[in-house]
């Protein structure tokens, strides 16, 4: 494998589309990436944000109308897709059904005449990375889908390539195998330290693989940075939305701080943390997770509500509660020995002021 890993480097990346009588369509509009060498990062987003165009044009299968793509301190903008030396692995696997898996892999190092012991020395190897030694003499059609997946990542990574991209290739698998599927490539990638760059729509795969997250909403990046600061912090409403499930309570402000504000929302006051100041009475909406409602009974004190819906998931149980005509999502986690709450009882709720954030309403309601 490389000797060192290389940094990513896309610059204000643009690329438009023609749409038959409507005009172009910005598919991604001005995007900034930068990957450090040996990062996992991943680009997440719903469909049609423009994290795969991104993808492709550092890759090189589409062409920027504007930006470079660098790798390094190499700007291959205008370098065709080969010249790249990089891993691509496809959605859907694109193996050779008349191939055995052996020549899957050793395709491309017999495209640039190495020797055969070189070539199978490398074959072999990467089949033992990715755990299917021994398979090489089957074909792709003998094959379960997760055993695809990894001979297609086996033929990414046996050209021991600058950087490894893959587009969303995972979504072909069912739930189970997909997680056993994203710890193994995690393994992978940790092991090999090369560059990555991971496309997916999925938030809970995104958070559980990737050094970094790269949100991306019509073409554009919202927010980056790790799982753990774009659930707990969210830039806005949007990713709020987007990664986990979140409580989105109208307010005004009451009193603020240099760094906390005071919202008065559905009879009571909430405080929660704030990017910046706003004047009293600008109207705000306050973001919180499941996880930071605390459930009471009816005499606690606390915003008023009645038990709509109960969800018990082992090792919590979900609520929906009904505050005001505002449906509250609250999750009590390890709820052995506690009595739950029925459906149509009268509670409480209050609020961790820690894990509470304010966004503008205006924000909120786009």
């Amino acid at each position: 494998m490389q000797d060192a890993a290389v940094p990513v480097r896309a610059e204000r990346l643009r690329k438009s589309f023609a749409r038959h009588g409507e005009g172009s369509l910005a598919a991604v509009d001005d995007v900034d990436i930068v990957v450090a060498p040996g990062e996992f990062l991943t680009l997440l987003g719903p469909s049609g944000c423009g994290k795969t165009t991104t993808l492709r044009m550092i890759a090189g299968f589409e062409e920027p109308d504007h930006g470079r793509v660098l790798i390094g301190d190499e700007d291959v903008t205008e370098l065709p897709i080969y010249r790249r030396n990089i891993g691509f692995v496809f959605q859907s696997y694109a193996l050779f059904p008349h191939l055995r898996v052996f020549d899957n892999i050793a395709y491309s190092l017999r495209v640039k005449r190495l020797a055969r012991a070189e070539v199978g020395r490398r074959v072999d190897d990467a089949l033992q990375m990715v755990g299917l030694g021994g398979y090489g003499s089957r074909y792709p059609n003998q094959l379960s889908g997760g055993e695809q997946q990894r001979v297609a990542v086996a033929r990414a990574v046996v050209m021991q390539p600058r950087v490894l991209l893959f587009d969303e290739p995972l979504s072909n698998l069912d739930a189970k195998l997909r997680v056993q599927m994203r710890l193994e490539l995690r393994r992978l990638q940790q092991e090999l330290r090369t560059t990555t760059i991971y496309v997916t729509h999925d938030q809970e795969e995104a958070m559980a693989i990737s050094d970094r997250i790269v949100v991306m909403e019509r073409g554009r990046v919202v927010q980056a940075g790790t799982a753990e600061e774009i659930y707990y912090d969210p830039s806005c409403d949007f990713v709020a939305r987007f990664i986990g499930r979140i409580n989105a309570i109208a307010g005004v402000v009451a009193d603020a701080s240099a760094d906390a504000v005071e919202v008065e929302a559905l009879g009571v006051r909430l405080r929660a943390r704030a990017d910046r100041s706003r004047p009293i009475g600008t109207p705000v909406t306050v973001l919180a997770r499941p996880e930071s409602v605390v459930i009471a009974g009816a005499s606690g004190s606390g915003i008023r509500g009645v038990i709509k819906e109960r969800i018990f998931l082992g090792e919590k149980i979900e609520y929906l509660v009904d505050a005001g005509g505002l449906t509250v999502q609250a999750a009590v986690y390890k709820p052995m020995g506690m009595k739950p709450f029925d459906v149509g009882e009268p509670v409480t709720l209050d609020f961790d002021d820690k894990q509470l954030r304010v966004v503008d309403a205006a924000v909120a309601a786009e």
